[in-house]
């Protein structure tokens, strides 16, 4: 750690103080958990002193509220809680040389909040990784099972209307066979944006995989279920006028309280339904297809 890299690290504090982004709501909000652990030790050191090992108090525990500000709150808390820290330890626990002690302790314990923070990014990422598809971006399966169960024990608690909707690309095979594996997943991908594009903030969007989606609907009845598919159907066929095949779902609707009352119950009452509409799909293409046949054998 330079003095290069605190001078940036107290310009962007400073910077960002000046610009209001500091004492705000939410990093106040945020600060409540570190300090009060601070609060808690120095309390804890008061009580504990007499049976405290050598005078060393709890030094060693002043990691924590370091370690909970980079894991919550970000680095701006993490500076914020070491000064908390820095503060704490001049009170319990003076220096003879309180400048050079205070400057260690700040090198110290901001290297370890860097660290925390690096650590805490990287193991979202490896958590994103793992729950998200690589291909458009969506919660794969794991993650929409996880985050769906969440999602509608909120409904029912809140007493809302909730729905599954499970999406099955048409002739997705043919797209590939015809037009390449690049057209496929382009078909995906954009499948994928409209059904993410027109969910509401509490919906859950995923790819179960293959060419198989499912949306969680929250807050949604009937008509606000008939209003999301609507809005994906015109945005699949605005994308289709500049693509040489068109992308066309078939959909399988399950409501909660109606088709089931468990993720589970509503994901295989839609799934029976989304096969019963392409099979009612393709029967109706077939009959409509041998009726133009025997009108053109009638008209020649």
């Amino acid at each position: 750690m330079t003095v290069k890299a605190f001078r940036r690290i107290a310009q962007r504090y400073w910077d960002d103080l000046l610009r209001g982004e500091i004492l705000n709501e939410a990093f106040l909000r945020a600060l409540i958990g570190p300090v009060g652990i601070v609060i808690g030790l120095m309390i804890a050191e008061r009580l504990f002193a007499p049976i405290l090992p050598y005078g060393r108090g709890l030094s060693v525990l002043y990691v924590l509220p370091i370690w909970f500000a980079a894991k919550t709150g970000g680095r701006l808390v993490g500076i914020t809680t070491v000064i908390a820290v820095l503060a704490a330890f001049q009170i319990t626990t003076p220096a003879e040389k309180p400048f050079m002690a205070t400057l260690l302790q700040f090198v110290i314990f901001t290297t370890l909040m860097l660290g925390f923070e690096g650590m805490e990014k990287r193991l979202e990422s490896v958590t994103h990784q793992a729950d998200t598809d690589a291909l458009t971006g969506l919660l794969n399966r794991r993650a929409f099972t996880m985050q769906g169960r969440k999602a509608l024990g909120k409904c029912i608690a809140e007493k809302q209307d909730a729905a599954v909707l499970l999406f099955d690309c048409d002739k997705f095979k043919q797209i590939n066979d015809i037009h390449g594996h690049k057209a496929g997943d382009q078909a995906l991908t954009i499948l994928a944006h409209a059904l993410e594009l027109c969910a509401q903030e509490g919906d859950v969007v995923s790819r179960l995989g293959g060419d198989e989606f499912v949306v969680l609907l929250t807050e949604s009845d009937s008509i606000g279920t008939g209003f999301y598919l609507t809005n994906v159907r015109r945005m699949l066929a605005e994308a289709s006028q500049s693509l040489p095949f068109e992308i066309a779902v078939s959909v399988g609707v399950a409501r909660f309280g109606h088709d089931g009352r468990s993720l589970d119950a509503l994901m295989t009452a839609a799934d029976e339904a989304m096969f019963r509409n392409k099979n009612e799909a393709r029967a109706a293409v077939t009959i409509k297809s041998i009726a133009e046949s025997h009108r053109s054998q009638n008209l020649g």
